[in-house]
C-alpha cells in the first residue's frame, strides 16, 4: 500500500497531470464545449461567454424554387435562409451548386451562367447542417 503515493507522485512528476487536469471538479474552463473565453463587463467584473450552437438550417418556403435569366445574379442571404437557434453564434453558410457550368456561386452571390437547373445547398459552418433548393436558369426572351 505505501508504493501508490509514490506511483501517483511518479505520474505526476513524469507527465505533468495536475488535480485540475479533466476537469474533475467540474470547473468551468475551455475545454468545456462551447466555451469562448472569460472577459470582463462594463462593471469590471468577470463575465463568461459561450458559444450558443447551431441545431438547423432551412431554405425559407419562398426560396425553394428560383427562376433567375441568364447572365443574372443574386444575393442569397438572410432572406432566403433560416439558421436556428435564432441566437446562434455562428450564423455563417457555405452555398455550392450540383451544376457549376449552369449555376456559379461565389460566397453569398450565385449566378444564372446557362440554361439549365442546379441544385443549390446550403452547409452551416456550424455543424454542417444542410438544406437545399433548385435554382433554374432560363434564357431571357
Amino acid at each position: 500500500m505505501k508504493k501508490a503515493p509514490l506511483m501517483l507522485f511518479a505520474l505526476v512528476a513524469v507527465f505533468g497531470l495536475s488535480a485540475c487536469e479533466g476537469n474533475p471538479f467540474g470547473f468551468i474552463d475551455d475545454t468545456v464545449p462551447g466555451y469562448k473565453d472569460s472577459s470582463t463587463d462594463d462593471d469590471g467584473e468577470d463575465e463568461d461567454e459561450y458559444d450558443v450552437p447551431v441545431t438547423g438550417v432551412t431554405i425559407k418556403d419562398d426560396a425553394r424554387e428560383i427562376y433567375i435569366p441568364v447572365n443574372s445574379y443574386f444575393t442569397f442571404g438572410s432572406s432566403c435562409v433560416e439558421i436556428t437557434p435564432s441566437d446562434a453564434t455562428n450564423k455563417e453558410y457555405t452555398l455550392s451548386s450540383a451544376r457549376e457550368d449552369v449555376l456559379g456561386v461565389s460566397d453569398y452571390v450565385v449566378y444564372g451562367l446557362k440554361e439549365g437547373a442546379s441544385k443549390l445547398t446550403v452547409t452551416t459552418v456550424d455543424g454542417y447542417f444542410v438544406d437545399w433548393c433548385t435554382i433554374h436558369v432560363y434564357v431571357a426572351e
